[in-house]
């Protein structure tokens, strides 16, 4: 290139989340690499100077806050329930940043209609450096909602919303063509997943556009096989029986498959031979009908912590219904532990089936369960077996230097085209 690169990366989220644990991943990758990369966006604070962090300025996001909850307040007025659709606000002004007016390339990492409001889609409407926008969810190609779940409108552009239980509302329509009407040439979109990629290109605000695929990463070093015992002494589980963990940001949401989790709990609350560990967030809304044999972790925002909880396990299971990518599951497969997963997610790219872990067919509870089952029957050993052969995959197909060499090979390709056009 001749020159060193810069990348400033958009997030509209705290690190501490999926999203933001991801693309630190990622940013720590490329900056040891010689990459003169940035993080920018709603970041919580008090984060290291060595990160390359920087903040919206506060007046910046007092404002959109003032402005996200007077809109809170109208949804509720407007459709009677409060809900998580993210209906277009004034959002920020990412000009104010000055990582952001220097860099090469813009790369979005996750989006929200808090940040990335009016002025946000104004700016990249009439951006001339090459935009990388990495769908992590699809807020950006519907009228609102995170995920579809059911709903199929978003490859018709939207209206009529479920969410909002009405057949007539015109607003997700709105803020679909005013989305899709602001889409710059010079933007690539990527997906985590080839599973979420397939989902996604059927979108109405992606007709005609190419979607790659770049995964996410898994940090190899942090997420490593520990001794099982050191890891379940230090985190206060029993030596002795099976343990079977299972997490989330929000354990509770019944996309994350919460029934799955609630079912089993009561399956297994009076087998000795079994304990559970479960961290994430909002847990205490799981009826875990007072299960004994039950530790429960609450968020984890350390790696160490989770790559012993990983570790100390003997089964991870995944049973989510919808995801871009779902990184607890190649964090769990990179700490030698086997995981159980629906097929038909993005799951299904990164287990081998009764090799790495088990797959079963999609959104079918007694099939989970017995899934669940059989690998209790199997020996240690033999998990411990599975747990090898999951490692050596999470490392072939996820390790960090693969993936960010994947990004660097992108940025490439596109300053070179952007050089071209405006030669």
């Amino acid at each position: 290139m001749g020159f060193k690169l810069k990348v400033v990366h958009l997030l509209a989220c705290p690190l501490a989340s999926g999203a933001g644990r991801a693309v630190e991943t990622l940013h720590r990758g490329l900056l040891d690499t010689g990459i003169d990369s940035t993080l920018t966006g709603r970041l919580e604070k008090g984060l290291p100077s060595e990160l390359r962090a920087e903040r919206l300025p506060l007046h910046d996001r007092l404002t959109t806050n003032l402005v996200h909850r007077a809109q809170r307040r109208l949804n509720r007025l407007r459709y009677g329930a409060d809900n998580d659709m993210g209906f277009l606000q004034i959002g920020s002004d990412f000009s104010r940043v000055r990582a952001f007016r220097a860099a090469d390339i813009i790369h979005i990492q996750w989006a929200n209609s808090l940040s990335m409001g009016s002025r946000f889609w104004n700016q990249i409407s009439v951006e001339k450096r090459p935009i990388v926008w990495t769908l992590r969810d699809m807020w950006p190609i519907t009228g609102g909602c995170h995920f579809n779940g059911d709903c199929r409108n978003f490859e018709k552009g939207c209206g009529g919303c479920p969410k909002l239980d009405s057949v007539t509302e015109r607003i997700t329509t709105w803020d679909l063509n005013y989305k899709k009407s602001k889409l710059p040439d010079n933007l690539t979109f990527t997906a985590i997943s080839d599973n979420f990629a397939r989902e996604i290109r059927r979108a109405h605000a992606l007709s005609g556009r190419e979607v790659r695929v770049i995964p996410n990463s898994v940090d190899v070093e942090k997420f490593s096989r520990i001794d099982p015992r050191r890891s379940r002494t230090a985190l206060g589980l029993p030596t002795q029986p099976l343990i079977i963990s299972a997490g989330a940001v929000n354990i509770a949401s019944p996309r994350k498959g919460a029934h799955i989790i609630e079912r089993l709990l009561k399956r297994y609350s009076t087998r000795k031979e079994v304990f559970w560990s479960l961290f994430g967030g909002n847990c205490e809304q799981l009826n875990l009908s007072g299960a004994p044999n039950l530790k429960l972790f609450g968020m984890i925002s350390d790696d160490m912590e989770l790559n012993s909880l990983y570790s100390g396990s003997d089964i991870f299971l995944m049973p989510s219904l919808q995801e871009s990518f779902g990184k607890t599951t190649i964090e769990a497969m990179a700490s030698g532990t086997p995981v159980i997963a629906f097929r038909d997610t993005p799951a299904e790219e990164m287990i081998v089936h009764g090799e790495s872990g088990w797959l079963v067919t999609h959104g079918d509870l007694e099939q989970f369960t017995a899934a669940v089952d059989s690998a209790m029957a199997l020996d240690r050993n033999t998990l411990s077996d599975m747990g090898r052969a999951a490692r050596a995959r999470a490392i072939q197909k996820y390790s960090l230097r693969t993936v960010v060499e994947q990004h660097i090979e992108l940025y490439s390709e596109k300053l070179e085209e952007s050089k071209m056009l405006q030669a």
